[in-house]
């Protein structure tokens, strides 16, 4: 009975140590992160401040109260900044921190076992897990590749310029870190939605939530047009009159278009009275609007997508439904009707497809004027240049001359995976890299953007084993929702509220067609929102599943675990270390070679010269003082160096001057300087085939000359380099 006992009091404890770990882990990564915003206002601070602390200590009593506050809000804050006249704070993003770490508490505090343990669907729970690992190292190498491997090649930190567009070391970084936690969060708030709603209930008053601050994003839509076009919008988009309402910008609230016009469909199809369908069709309309007032090409072409789907679905089930009712009376009559339906679909599908072939019969489209309507206006000048260009220059440059500068940028993207294939450039590294393929591929173009599409971006970032990952995920949630449809028709259990989930679906295939056109969760609200559908198309699963008493067929579309049943066998976690273990050596290698500071900038125009002191005279010598640290890029002159160097060395440091002289990023020399002599360092450079190198160098100390007594000089000195000198 003691043991027993005893085993029970040792397993809460280790667990409570174990949850205690965890929280406190999350909680110092995103305390640390939030250290780095800059408030511009303090009463701002302070109402984000409260707002954190708000929705982390009602998620710990009434999580899912505390979800629908973060659901309800994702959309709204956006642009706050942008009025009070301020730099941005991604103040969802912190929202989220607190309701994830909300959450987590909630769960450790449960005296319920079920509601205390986290679970997953485990077959997708594997690559999300292996995806995040790869972010997390692609992440730490990058941020140590724009530190410029402090403390190997430098003793400290130096906030050294990493490209030639000018931006330095602390905001390359700081980049880096924001888009590792645009994509993490996603991942959080899918966990969060498949672990806290349970229940039918649950699922629909998400739903409610997200047409409820879709009405305010109408109305500060239409106040925007209407009445006031500075308000949350800049300068740029009023000029070209279009609006943001409560998004980051109009591409983003074209994005939240695209992800919830097939809800408002699900919503039409599924409500039964007809002044619920009428009110419903009212808001839609005014919906609608605002696309047509954000002059969102991409929403504009989405809704197409989605109403096509729709229409596939709806015609494929009324024959469904029309040839099993007539299958038992085959006759003529229902042979032509179920014809008229199969040409139907085939007469949509190609004249979608005739648009984009060189036909006479859409010659017509060439004369689209102008109407005043500035997504028509835009929608048809895309047209008409397409159509222009298609008729004299083919397909290819058809699509270049529409793309709005999108292929340049596609095409950089490519030459990132080119020259790094498998690892990519660095997670979040595509905006910090352009400017030097811009300077090496383009000269001329200079428009400093995310890649223009999605899965261009994650290749040129994150490599073929980033891309092969994130569509292997995107393919198990169509599988899975897929399984879903197919189990249930087959049983005949599929129901009216079942529209839902197609609605889910249609958004979510929407999105995946339009990141053919831009990487749309870079912006964190748009991350958020899609997060969330992927959210709740789980959720409506993992409810049907744990609803439908008939589990025969449910269990082949749905594996619900906790983490321990997120397993690898022997061979998978072999295969596995082998491509981490490419992954970070190939990053690795890039990271030092031709995408590290020190070489790019013998490539592409731009230096960072420091730690060297004006030159002087003394001793019939000519000199510079370095500090502890030097670094310049100099002219190859010869096959070897010869750097004339010497050491004062006070009597406070025991030590002799150790000297580590860097090429480049490799250690050619560690010399040793006892004496107050020149010493003459020469340097093979047969391996630099380049005209110009970085030399650093590096020391173990450094002085000052006033502390010693020797003079009122207040300089950091290191060591005393001479005039370097080249020979064959």
């Amino acid at each position: 009975m003691h043991k027993i006992l005893f085993k029970e009091k040792r397993s809460i404890i280790l667990n409570s140590i174990n949850n205690f770990l965890i929280f406190s882990a999350f909680f110092l990564i995103f305390y640390f992160y939030h250290k780095t915003v800059i408030y511009d206002r303090f009463y701002l601070q302070t109402i984000v401040l409260l707002m954190i602390l708000g929705i982390y200590l009602v998620s710990i009593f009434k999580l899912k109260i505390g979800f629908y506050i973060f659901v309800f809000l994702i959309p709204l804050l956006n642009t706050v900044c942008t009025i009070i006249g301020i730099r941005n704070v991604n103040i969802i993003l912190y929202l989220f921190f607190a309701l994830f770490l909300g959450f987590l508490i909630n769960r450790f505090k449960s005296n319920d076992e079920n509601d205390a343990r986290f679970i997953y669907e485990t077959e997708i729970a594997k690559p999300v897990l292996i995806f995040i690992i790869i972010l997390v190292v692609s992440a730490a190498i990058t941020i140590y590749r724009y530190a410029n491997f402090v403390p190997f090649i430098t003793s400290k930190f130096h906030d050294l310029t990493v490209n030639s567009a000018g931006h330095n070391s602390t905001g390359a970084i700081t980049w880096t870190l924001r888009y590792l936690f645009y994509y993490i969060v996603g991942f959080g708030l899918i966990f969060i939605v498949f672990n806290i709603l349970k229940t039918k209930k649950d699922f629909f008053i998400t739903i409610a939530i997200i047409f409820s601050s879709s009405l305010i994003v109408i109305v500060a839509g239409f106040y925007q047009k209407y009445f006031n076009p500075g308000f949350g919008n800049i300068s740029f988009w009023i000029d070209a009159g279009r609006v943001n309402s409560t998004f980051t910008d109009p591409n983003a609230l074209g994005s939240y278009i695209i992800l919830l016009f097939p809800l408002f469909i699900s919503t039409i199809i599924f409500l039964k009275k007809w002044y619920l369908k009428l009110l419903t069709i009212i808001f839609l309309l005014l919906f609608l609007f605002l696309g047509v007032i954000s002059a969102s090409r991409n929403a504009f072409l989405s809704i197409i997508i989605s109403v096509g789907i729709f229409a596939i679905i709806g015609l494929s089930a009324a024959l469904r439904h029309f040839i099993k009712k007539k299958i038992k009376e085959p006759n003529k009559s229902a042979l032509l009707s179920a014809g008229v339906i199969v040409l139907l679909i085939i007469i949509m599908i190609s004249a979608f497809g005739g648009i984009l072939l060189k036909t006479d019969l859409f010659d017509p489209i060439a004369e689209i004027k102008e109407t005043g309507i500035i997504l028509v206006d835009r929608v048809g000048e895309t047209i008409n240049v397409y159509y222009e260009t298609l008729k004299s220059d083919g397909f290819y440059q058809a699509i270049r001359d529409i793309s709005s500068g999108r292929e340049i940028l596609w095409r950089q993207a490519i030459y990132m995976f080119k020259d790094h294939p498998v690892s990519g450039v660095g997670q979040g590294a595509y905006f910090i890299e352009i400017s030097d393929y811009h300077h090496r591929y383009h000269r001329g173009f200079h428009i400093l953007d995310f890649a223009g599409n999605y899965y261009l971006q994650i290749l040129s970032e994150l490599g073929l084993v980033g891309i092969i990952l994130i569509l292997f995920i995107f393919f198990l949630i169509i599988k899975k929702s897929l399984g879903y449809f197919l189990d249930k028709n087959k049983n005949n259990l599929l129901k009216n509220e079942d529209w839902f989930l197609s609605g889910l679906l249609v958004s979510f295939i929407s999105m995946l067609a339009l990141f053919f056109l831009g990487p749309h969760t870079n912006f964190i609200e748009i991350q958020f929102l899609f997060s969330l559908i992927i959210g709740l198309i789980m959720a409506y699963i993992r409810i049907n599943y744990k609803d439908d008493s008939n589990r025969k067929y449910t269990n082949n579309y749905l594996k619900i675990g906790g983490l321990r049943q997120i397993r690898f066998d022997l061979p998978s976690a072999i295969s596995l270390l082998f491509i981490m273990v490419l992954f970070v050596i190939t990053l690795l290698f890039g990271s030092t070679t031709d995408l590290s500071i020190n070489i790019k900038q013998t490539l592409y125009d731009f230096e960072n010269n420091y730690g060297f002191y004006s030159q002087e005279s003394g001793g019939g010598m000519d000199f510079r003082w370095t500090e502890i640290e030097a670094s310049e890029v100099i002219d190859r002159e010869g096959n070897k160096i010869i750097i004339p160097v010497k050491s004062i060395n006070p009597v406070k440091y025991e030590d002799p001057s150790y000297v580590k002289i860097i090429i480049d990023n490799s250690l050619m020399q560690k010399v040793v300087l006892k004496d107050k002599e020149w010493h003459n360092i020469e340097i093979d450079l047969k391996d630099f085939n380049k005209e110009e190198i970085t030399l650093t160098f590096s020391m173990n100390h450094s002085w000052i000359p006033k502390e010693t007594g020797l003079s009122n000089d207040t300089r950091e000195l290191g060591i005393q380099v001479g005039e370097y000198g080249f020979i064959d």
